[in-house]
């Protein structure tokens, strides 16, 4: 009896030592307002507009912390950004190495607004759709009816994310959140 309740103890202890080591964690928010298209998007061999790390715009640039392993993205125009149900917002979303090359993730994504208030008295994303191009898959969560859209993707490898506004339709612009996650080791 006495060596049940030593291998009893024995796992509880590895029960609670495994979350303790492997705890997952959010660390903040990094939000980007895009106020203006890329005029010309990066292509890969355009001059200014290849896919090295010199050609990457500021403003489009939200770096991740080393320990992310994950990210979800939601997106939102606020009134002074205009925006009604169904207006929309293309952008490409790609990863990048910090002083390497910029990895196409999900391109010609397209974000439509539903009728979900957001900050600012404007409308949250409902729907999004694009090409996922990347190695592992970008998952889609909640798309449609009205509900608030996040975009999954694997981070693992990135040291950050180029979100790159290719047309509005409707809006002059868009909030993008980015909410990184991942698990200490």
């Amino acid at each position: 009896m006495k060596s049940t309740k030593k291998i009893a103890a024995i796992i509880l202890l590895a029960v609670i030592a495994s979350f303790l080591v492997a705890a997952t964690y959010i660390e903040g928010e990094g939000t980007l307002t895009l106020d203006a298209v890329d005029p010309t998007p990066l292509d890969g061999s355009t001059a200014g507009r290849t896919f090295l790390a010199a050609d990457r715009v500021a403003a489009f640039v939200s770096d991740l912390n080393t320990r992310t392993d994950a990210v979800d993205i939601y997106f939102y125009v606020t009134g002074a950004q205009g925006g009604a149900e169904a207006d929309s917002v293309l952008l490409n979303i790609y990863g990048f190495i910090k002083s390497g090359p910029t990895f196409p993730i999900f391109l010609n994504t397209t974000i439509t607004l539903g009728t979900a208030t957001s900050p600012g008295s404007g409308k949250f994303a409902d729907t999004a759709a694009g090409t996922d191009l990347h190695l592992s898959v970008v998952a889609v969560i909640d798309s449609g009816g009205n509900r608030i859209v996040r975009v999954s993707l694997d981070t693992r490898g990135l040291d950050g994310l180029y979100i790159e506004p290719v047309t509005f339709t409707g809006v002059t612009g868009v909030v993008v959140v980015v909410r990184p996650y991942g698990f200490v080791k």
